[in-house]
């Protein structure tokens, strides 16, 4: 009976029906960074700087500045930038459009919008007094045109940041909106659709907890869909000693800590704090106390996610602002050392779930020998310590690894040394001491196993310099004194695995060299026309060919170059030859 009674009841929960288990959202977290487009000569001029950018005091919307730093960025851990913004007559707008919008590396680095309400905004009322004040129709017009603005000009690019569909605008001290209520959200959303709004409304005083705060929550419900602390630096707040991580954990950590127990927070990480101004005190940190500055903001507590596709973002104070020193973009009183502790936090410890922009192939270790001078490239020993072409070099090993990332993309790094080749900005090759990104990348063009490397910084070509001093510089044109050729002779690796990183598409033809004449094999059956042209474009030789084989196109001098062109099936390749070293 009671067996009966057990199968009665089994057979009865099976006639249930069954739902599906929701599918839990599989949300990320990300690195923002506050970056800022408003340098120019003038600019720096005006203002002062106690740190010094490595790329020098650029202007923002130079096109190798800007490829340096998407590329440096994401190679080290910040996958958005967050971009200061004041009006679309400031250069902050036409140097986001002119720059970062243009950039070929785009694609690597989401950006959202930062409105600067202390500029415009806080002059529509009719005084400029730190308040932005909502009773003025014109502070409202003005809200609402601005959002429009980013709808029509920002929104749709690919590379905009998007929570759950909604395009990301974070607005800096909203803790100086007056008279501000939802209700002007609502009205902005209707008119512009929806929008993700981050607030930077935490701070000291009454803005340290979301309940007192004036834009906090209100009726048990946010203001704003998340919220953000630009820093907690305050100069009266300082005490003699005082570092950044000694300053964030007496007076910040206490106010994040609330925030983020109680509303969608985005914390904050500044590395140190180095105004220009006086009366601002400097806030020092070392690379190890950025490390657990870090640590202790990884550390707090969540309230909510942000939304269904993201978790949080850390916030990182900041990429570029070099006026008040808390820039995380490299400098030559810092370097990258603050990089590395960045990438270590959330790139290497497996935090940030999107690929690393630039992964490291194949390495090769072998001799380059420049094809014109028949010298080897080297490290100069002397003051400069830039790399040459010698004959003899006095380095050993006097060998080079040579990493491939694909897409006819290499970095150059010194064996002894463990440095990278760089292009400088006085045309010289120079070693650096760590693997920065777009810096040290060549575009490689191949023949066999002869080779070109172009800068992928400045677009000019590797050769060794004309006169005795033996440099290797970077210059216009490609011409037979930028070939190199492996030698393999002293190579840390078989010669087998370093050729196969320079091998030809063995599926399309190859070119080589035969009792000093250039010879093509191919096994295409299809019709093919080789023209093989010197660099002035004069043609030396012209062979049209059906069906595979091996093919005679001529004699190239000793050390000379030539154009390649092959046309076959519709389809047209160019390449340049090198003719066999003296």
């Amino acid at each position: 009976m009671r067996n009966t009674l057990r199968l009665g009841v089994l057979l009865s929960l099976l006639s249930v029906p069954l739902f599906a288990v929701p599918t839990v959202p599989q949300r990320k977290d990300l690195v923002g960074a506050y970056y800022y487009n408003w340098y120019f000569p003038g600019k720096w001029k005006d203002l002062a700087t106690q740190l010094t950018p490595t790329l020098g005091l650029y202007q923002s919307d130079s096109m190798p500045v800007v490829i340096q730093h998407i590329d440096t960025a994401a190679y080290y851990g910040i996958d958005v930038f967050f971009m200061s913004w004041w009006k679309k007559t400031d250069v902050t707008d036409t140097y986001l459009k002119t720059g970062f919008m243009k950039a070929p590396n785009k694609n690597k680095m989401k950006f959202a919008m930062v409105v600067e309400p202390l500029g415009e905004l806080d002059t529509l009322d009719g005084k400029r007094d730190g308040i932005v004040d909502f009773d003025s129709a014109a502070v409202r017009a003005a809200w609402i045109e601005m959002f429009q603005y980013f709808k029509d000009n920002f929104w749709s690019d690919p590379s905009y940041l998007k929570v759950d569909g909604k395009p990301v605008v974070l607005v800096y001290v909203t803790r100086t909106f007056k008279n501000f209520g939802s209700q002007h959200i609502d009205s902005l959303k209707a008119h512009v659709g929806p929008v993700y709004l981050m607030a930077d409304e935490a701070f000291i005083g009454a803005q340290s907890d979301p309940l007192t705060a004036r834009n906090g929550i209100r009726n048990r419900f946010s203001v704003f869909d998340s919220y953000v602390s630009y820093n907690s630096y305050e100069a009266g707040l300082l005490v003699p000693g005082d570092s950044a991580i000694a300053y964030q954990r007496r007076v910040g950590m206490p106010y994040y800590q609330k925030w983020a127990e109680k509303t969608v927070f985005h914390p904050p990480i500044m590395p140190y704090y180095q105004d220009f101004r006086p009366g601002h005190p400097p806030l020092p940190g070392s690379d190890a106390q950025f490390k657990d500055i870090i640590k202790d903001i990884k550390a707090l507590p969540q309230w909510a996610p942000a939304g269904d596709s993201l978790n949080r973002i850390y916030m990182v104070t900041s990429w570029n602002e070099w006026f008040e020193g808390t820039s995380l973009e490299p400098s030559k009183e810092r370097g990258i050392g603050p990089c590395k502790v960045l990438r270590q936090a959330f790139v290497e410890q497996g935090i940030r779930s999107r690929p690393e922009p630039i992964q490291m192939g194949t390495q090769a270790t072998l001799k380059l020998k420049s094809i014109s001078k028949n010298t080897f490239v080297c490290l100069d020993k002397g003051a400069k310590g830039n790399a040459i072409s010698l004959a003899a070099c006095s380095q050993s090993p006097q060998s080079l690894v040579l990493i491939d990332l694909g897409n006819n993309e290499v970095v150059l790094k010194d064996a002894a040394s463990g440095k990278y080749m760089s292009v400088y900005s006085d045309s010289l090759l120079y070693p650096m001491d760590d693997y920065i990104g777009t810096w040290e990348i060549f575009r490689i063009s191949r023949q066999g196993e002869n080779f070109a490397l172009q800068s992928k910084k400045t677009g000019v070509w590797i050769k060794p310099a004309a006169d005795a001093s033996g440099s290797l510089i970077a210059k216009g044109g490609l011409d037979a004194d930028a070939w190199f050729t492996p030698d393999f002779t002293t190579a840390a690796v078989a010669p087998k695995s370093a050729r196969e990183l320079f091998a030809s598409d063995p599926h399309a033809y190859s070119v080589s060299f035969a009792g000093g004449e250039l010879r093509l094999l191919t096994s295409r059956k299809d019709r093919m026309k080789i023209t093989v042209s010197d660099m002035r474009g004069r043609a030396l030789a012209t062979r049209v060919f059906s069906g595979g084989g091996a093919y005679s196109l001529g004699r190239i001098p000793a050390g000379g170059v030539a154009s390649l062109t092959v046309e076959s099936d519709g389809v047209v390749r160019r390449e340049f030859v090198a003719g066999p070293s003296r």
